[in-house]
């Protein structure tokens, strides 16, 4: 059996206690998730049921992989922390997705004009 390593990320309704969680941000946007603090984690392939993209916010107003539906698109900017039941914003920021030399234009679709988001 294979497995991959990478980072976790949850979105803010899956936080436990939300009433107890210590927010150190500013407000969240709609299409929102946070990284979980620790080291990565390991999951069994056969558990992978599709992928997705986390962005940070200037790469999620300003592009998208072709080959990620829409619906599938997230973005974080901020890291759930357990210990403390807290928010922090992202001290590293998240690593740019990157293709292949031999990847056609096509898979990257970069906005004429950058996305300006509500919270």
């Amino acid at each position: 059996s294979y497995a991959i390593n990478g980072p976790l990320f949850i979105r803010p309704c899956d936080v436990t206690s939300r009433e107890q969680l210590i927010i150190t941000t500013k407000s969240s946007y709609e299409r929102e998730v946070l990284k979980c603090d620790g080291s990565n984690r390991q999951i069994l392939v056969e558990n992978i049921i599709g992928k997705c993209s986390v962005l940070s916010l200037k790469h999620y107003c300003t592009y998208r992989l072709t080959e990620i539906p829409e619906c599938d698109v997230y973005i974080c900017e901020s890291q759930y922390i357990s210990d403390g039941h807290s928010l922090r914003s992202l001290i590293k920021g998240l690593k740019r997705p990157s293709l292949s030399l031999k990847a056609l234009a096509d898979e990257i679709w970069t906005f004429r004009k950058e996305l300006l988001l509500r919270q």
